[in-house]
């Protein structure tokens, strides 16, 4: 419009497509094309063509184009791929329990994964689709189940976005222990599926038989069996399970593990100071971590040997596992002073031999004349 006289201004406005879509004057969706002219007054409505990728809307007037940028949108398609990665707790490296109470904590976002479309771009919703879901598939229900009543039939479950952590997840049910797949489809069937993920594997491991070691270390985690006096030492209490397999855990914060050794003594204290006060070890907390859990100790203030023995909850009386074990503390200025004594004496005792040598000479000598 010419604003100055109040009179309209004849001309046009063409738009030009290119990469996926078209667009149509207005809403005639039966004029679907990839170019459009614009008379004044009119406008244009963009459509996806279903490929996945970004539309560069260009304008031009005749054939000069407008010093305006071009504008561009992206088409989100259908997953083309996904890229699935066992849970934060597997990936740290921590096993996952079989208890059937853990269930509910070790099967949340067992698995995650990222579903991007074949241009690329990472998808929030299904519903382009099939059935708009996306699925996590078990290889075997009766070690990662998709309810919590029973193995069951179904192997899948429906996968949700966490807009949050920009991945989808899926939460299924830890039924026993033993190493079971799960895939991401587009589907209900890995074989049914025009998509899927890689399968990724997963082994839980039960926390029942109860078989644990104990090792000490120094602050910078070198295994030791001698410590001077006063030392600051580190116990590590490996939790295993009667396959010889280390225990589940619940979640990265610790997952308690209680009574694991039975009747264990010890022939000396240690010195105040250090987390390892009740005698038995109670393992919970955000220090058991992938079954072990870690203590800190301080050494007696004078030389000793400690002692401790015991067994594991793996059994009762001869089935049980055997558990015992010494250290050795020892006072380094004790050294010192033996060593300083012996010198000594070797001193004094060198001196004598050379004076009763010096007195042997002098008879020797009267003896001559």
């Amino acid at each position: 419009t010419n604003m100055a006289q109040g009179t309209m201004v004849d001309g046009s406005l063409v738009i030009n497509v290119s990469g996926p879509g078209v667009v149509a004057k207005g809403g005639n969706t039966s004029a679907y094309a990839k170019s459009v002219t614009l008379s004044a007054n009119e406008t244009a409505t963009i459509y996806s063509d279903g490929a996945a990728g970004t539309m560069t809307l260009s304008g031009f007037i005749g054939s000069t184009a407008l010093t305006q940028a071009a504008k561009t949108v992206t088409f989100v398609g259908k997953a083309a791929s996904f890229t699935a990665t066992a849970n934060a707790i597997t990936k740290a490296g921590y096993s996952l329990s079989s208890l059937a109470a853990d269930s509910v904590t070790v099967g949340t976002d067992i698995v995650t994964f990222v579903a991007k479309d074949s241009a690329g771009n990472a998808l929030t919703t299904a519903a382009q689709n099939r059935n708009s879901n996306f699925y996590c598939i078990s290889s075997d229900t009766a070690v990662i189940g998709a309810s919590t009543t029973g193995p069951g039939t179904n192997l899948y479950v429906a996968a949700s976005y966490s807009a949050a952590d920009a991945v989808w997840d899926c939460n299924m049910v830890v039924r026993s222990a033993g190493t079971a797949t799960v895939t991401v489809a587009d589907s209900f069937t890995v074989g049914s599926s025009a998509v899927t993920s890689s399968a990724v594997s997963i082994t839980t491991a039960s926390k029942t038989g109860k078989i644990g070691t104990i090792a000490f270390e120094d602050e910078k985690g070198v295994a030791k069996t001698t410590f001077n006096v006063g030392d600051k030492a580190i116990i590590r209490v490996t939790a295993k399970n009667a396959a010889g397999t280390t225990v589940g855990m619940a979640s990265a914060t610790g997952d308690a593990q209680t009574g694991l050794f039975t009747g264990l003594t010890w022939t000396r204290p240690f010195a105040n100071g250090g987390s390892f006060s009740d005698g038995v070890f109670t393992l919970s907390g955000s220090t058991f971590v992938n079954g072990v859990e870690t203590f800190v100790v301080y050494m007696p203030s004078t030389a000793a040997t400690i002692a401790w023995s015991g067994s594991t909850s793996d059994g009762t009386n001869d089935t049980a596992t055997a558990v015992s074990g010494t250290i050795t503390v020892v006072n380094p200025t004790d050294a010192v002073v033996k060593a300083e004594v012996a010198a000594a004496t070797a001193a004094a005792d060198a001196a004598t031999d050379a004076a009763l040598q010096a007195i042997d000479a002098a008879n020797a000598a009267t003896d001559a004349a």
